[in-house]
Formats: C-alpha cells, structure tokens, sequence
C-alpha cells in the first residue's frame, strides 16, 4: 500500500517529526496533494517560513488548495500568499496574534501557526466537525508529540532523517525506539500493573529501579505521548523484564524517510529506505522516490 492509501480510512492525521528538517512539510504537502475532498491543515508550531531560523538555509514551503480550511495565526496571514475568509476568532492568542479559522479561496503559500494547547486541539477538532472535512491535518514535533493522541488525532506519520546523525546506524536506532514507545501495546490490568499517571521520565523510572520496586512489574501509561523514556533506559527495564504498557494507544501508520541533512551530509536514499525498512515494525517511506 502507498501511504496515501495507508491514511485513507482516518480523518485526523498528525505528521510528527525526530528532529527538525526530517521531512515534515515536504510529508505535508505530499499528502494533501492531488486531494479532492475537503481539507483542513494547522500547524502545533510555526511553519512554512521560508528560512530556517536555525539552519538560515531555505525551507520547503506548504501550498494549499482552494477551499481548504486554514487554522493559524492572524500575523501569519499577512505573510501567505492566498485569498481567504474568515470563518471564525477563536479568541485563542499566539505571539504571532489570535488563531483563526480561515478558508482559502485560492490555491497558494501559508504560513501556520495554530493551537499549542491540547486542550485547544481537543476544542479544535469538536469544532471543525462542523464543516463537513474529509481529512484534518496536523503537523508537529516528537517533543509536542501530544497531538498524536488519540483523542486528537486518529492516525499519525512519524518523520526521521539525516538530521538526526551523520551515522546512518544511529538515525535507525533513535527511530526504532521511538517506534517502540509510540507503538506500546494496551495493558490487559493485570494484578502487577502498576499505574502512573502524567509524564513517565528517565528520572522517575531510574528511582524506582534503583529502590528495587518495578523488577519483573509492569507500568501502564495513560498513552504513549506521556512516556519521555530513553533507549539506555529502555534498555535497563526489559533486562529488569519490566514491561511498558499504555491505557489507551495510538495508531502509527507509516514512517517516512528523509536521507538529506541541513549539515550538506546525505544518505544514500535507497539503502537508508532499505535499511530502515528492515528495523522498524511499521510501513517506511521516502515520497520524493
């Protein structure tokens, strides 16, 4: 299946991000291309600009179609290049101005920067059921992956590249891990569950382990975007045959690949899909091949 196909049956889709310059917008646009059902798009961060702040090399930019619903800061109008109308003020501010609902009535440039509150998401997406869409997406980070859970989002797509490392080996590692978290199966309450509510922390797991009170247990989480877990820590809890489970999941459809660095170091782009392929438990993908 291709990952437009894979996306298909769900309406919310979040686009998360390892690092930055891994993808994301390039994942975006690629998704919403060639679309002919009513859309809409928001943004947790600002993007779309056209200069990394960090890097001051160009960033790709997100077009979108006429008619598509827009959710992003009334500043960031300014600097897109579509006709629009507003829909509605959501009185939510930003530092680039109050989110608003706008739609595009024409196709072109955006900038977004929406909602970085999950509970504005959450209120976000009872609205727009209202405006019939077909597909909602959300592009974001693993640092604020919290838009990936479920009651946000049905579907997400992780993105990893070069950006990570200049070893090919270590960008495979650092995402098979964060596959594995995003991807922990739902705890069936057993009588060693051990239950722990907010974020789960290298920190909180290390104390524990350390006062000998998780050997052989198993810890429940709310859902994978509470869990800040390291791969060493990881590690050190299956050699304890200590097991992470979550409350409620989440569904991770795909993967995308992108083998070019902001550093100027780039992956041979079919090994790196190739070799990525073979080490993460989900469909992998690089869309410019």
């Amino acid at each position: 299946m291709t990952l437009k196909e894979l996306i298909a049956p769900n309406k919310t889709i979040s686009i998360i991000g390892l690092a930055k310059n891994v993808g994301k917008t390039t994942v975006l646009n690629y998704l919403m291309a060639d679309l002919d059902v009513p859309i809409a798009i928001t943004s947790i961060g600002r993007d779309g600009e056209d200069i990394d702040v960090v890097t001051h090399k160009e960033k790709p930019r997100i077009y979108v179609p006429a008619g598509a619903i827009v959710i992003t800061a009334k500043r960031l109008l300014d600097m897109s290049q579509i006709r629009y109308k507003t829909f509605f003020e959501t009185g939510w501010s930003s530092a680039l101005g109050e989110i608003v609902i706008i739609q595009a009535l024409s196709h072109g440039r955006v900038q977004l920067g929406g909602p970085s509150m999950v509970k504005q998401l959450e209120e976000l997406m009872l609205h727009l059921d209202k405006y019939e869409l077909d597909k909602i997406f959300i592009d974001g980070a693993l640092g604020r992956k919290s838009l990936a859970k479920p009651s946000i989002t049905e579907a997400c797509v992780l993105c990893t590249g070069a950006a990570l490392s200049n070893d090919m080996s270590e960008v495979i590692n650092q995402t098979q891990h964060a596959v594995n978290m995003l991807s922990l199966a739902r705890s069936d309450s057993s009588n060693d569950a051990i239950a722990m509510a907010g974020a789960i922390s290298d920190d909180k797991i290390l104390k524990l382990i350390m006062a000998g009170k998780l050997a052989g247990k198993t810890i429940v989480a709310d859902d994978p975007t509470k869990i800040f877990i390291s791969r060493s820590t990881y590690e050190k809890m299956t050699a304890k045959q200590i097991n992470l489970t979550v409350k409620n999941t989440i569904n991770l459809v795909a993967v995308t690949v992108n083998p070019i660095s902001p550093r100027d170091a780039a992956f041979d782009a079919s090994v790196f899909l190739s070799e990525m392929q073979k080490c993460v438990a989900v469909s992998v993908f690089d869309v410019m091949l």
